[in-house]
């Protein structure tokens, strides 16, 4: 089993409820917050062949070049810890929660595109890609190139998607949905139709 987590928080989540005491090939945990590290190493501590990466996966409109590399201005919010829950790329996004605008603190964090990291791991095909991105989901799955990559299960929070036309595109690409799935529903699930690897 392939699998890989973008904004994975502390863990202890649906996705190691999947993964529980299996041993994946390769597990990717893709989470900008180093503050959660403790945490996830201590849930998939039984997982050999893991990969824990403090970067954000970003797209061609949030990406800043800087002299070190790609970055993307991430916001978390002091009153949110310790878990952080709504930290993200959208200022706004915060707000809405209800969060004291003058107490979110703003950073640059190392980023990179999902096509970049599936290539950079040499991951033609995965079993399951678990998004929980606070709003980019949607964009982070548009972004995916699917002649080249076979992802079989796709996972994301549908919670704050900035519009449903992400089920309609991925429909296109040959996915079949369960809407609402996980602890208290707010993921979907999108399996992939034909296993296939694209020519």
């Amino acid at each position: 089993m392939k699998v890989v987590q973008i904004g994975t928080g502390c863990a202890w989540d649906d996705l190691s409820d999947i993964i529980k005491d299996q041993q994946p090939e390769i597990l990717i945990l893709v989470e900008p917050l180093r503050v959660h590290n403790t945490s996830i190493r201590e849930c998939y501590k039984h997982v050999k062949n893991k990969h824990l990466l403090n970067l954000a996966i970003s797209t061609e409109d949030l990406t800043i070049s800087t002299e070190e590399g790609e970055k993307v201005i991430f916001y978390h919010h002091l009153d949110d810890g310790p878990r952080f829950e709504v930290a993200g790329t959208s200022k706004e996004h915060i707000i809405k929660h209800g969060l004291d605008p003058d107490r979110i603190v703003q950073s640059n964090v190392e980023s990179i595109r999902i096509n970049q990291l599936l290539e950079k791991y040499n991951l033609n095909m995965l079993d399951i890609l678990y998004i929980d991105a606070e709003g980019m989901d949607d964009d982070i799955i548009k972004d995916l190139d699917f002649s080249k990559y076979l992802v079989k299960k796709i996972y994301f929070e549908n919670l704050h998607l900035k519009n449903n036309d992400v089920y309609r595109f991925l429909k296109n690409k040959g996915y079949d949905f369960v809407p609402h799935t996980g602890t208290n529903g707010w993921n979907s699930r999108a399996t992939k139709k034909e296993q296939s690897v694209p020519l």
